[in-house]
């Protein structure tokens, strides 16, 4: 695909929502994610709004922090922006902290992408951030963070939006979810 043609694919679309610690903790953090495209409005992520209960959210890897024993993940039905459920993540280390969906999307170097997020973030020190892992033909990670879109400090709702073009080398993408700090 050129860089000046008019079609996007979708990165994810549905709900995400992150939460450091459950007390009066700075660092409090809510997410909800919903990836879009132009034509046509496909997700490219399996259980992108986190529907599917089978598990703790189908689909994605499991929450890595750099320390140990700082972070859990868990499904919220309470606190989300679209759908039925988002996933909390909670976070009370000062180092970063990642969270990928399972599946690599195929892509083609000049491939134009659209990420938009949605976020709600309540005392947030460090960042969250929106973005995807550039892979070259052999696995290896050229970019671990392409396309990034940040979120921090107090705030109700607030879209995230980016667009970005799959890199040269690139055959695959990953999309993820990362922070760093409380």
């Amino acid at each position: 695909m050129s860089e000046t043609s008019t079609t996007t694919r979708p990165i994810l679309e549905g709900a995400w929502k992150m939460k450091t610690p459950w007390i009066a903790i700075p660092g409090l953090l809510w997410a909800s994610v919903a990836f879009g495209q132009a034509t046509p409005a496909r997700s490219l992520i399996q259980n992108a709004g986190f529907e599917d209960e089978g598990g703790l959210a189908q689909g994605w890897g499991l929450l890595w922090t750099r320390d140990r024993d700082v972070g859990g993940a868990a499904l919220d039905a309470s606190v989300k922006h679209l759908g039925g459920h988002a996933l909390r993540v909670s976070h009370k280390g000062d180092k970063d902290w990642s969270m990928q969906q399972a599946q690599k999307v195929a892509v083609s170097p000049q491939d134009i992408f659209i990420v938009s997020g949605w976020v709600k973030c309540e005392g947030v020190e460090g960042a969250v951030s929106l973005s995807v892992t550039t892979e070259d033909a052999q696995g290896k990670v050229i970019q671990w963070m392409h396309g990034r879109q940040d979120a921090r400090g107090t705030h109700d709702w607030q879209e995230l939006k980016g667009r970005f073009i799959v890199p040269q080398n690139c055959v695959a993408i990953r999309f993820r979810v990362t922070g760093s700090g409380p």
